[in-house]
């Protein structure tokens, strides 16, 4: 039980460069160049026309 309560002790004092490491990763992981189309995409939805209800889209 004492080793468990060391292993604890020590992985506590990397909780902010667990945390560091998931945020860079994010940053990365949005920022990738294979996703410019989609987040372009995803910016242009709240300036395309709103479909009537019960009207098809037409493409």
């Amino acid at each position: 039980m004492e080793m468990f309560q060391e292993i604890a002790a020590v992985l506590r004092g990397y909780w902010g460069l667990w945390l560091m490491l998931i945020f860079v990763g994010l940053i990365a992981w949005t920022l990738r160049p294979s996703a410019r189309q989609k987040h372009r995409d995803a910016s242009r939805i709240p300036l395309e026309d709103d479909q009537e209800p019960g009207r098809e889209r037409k493409d």
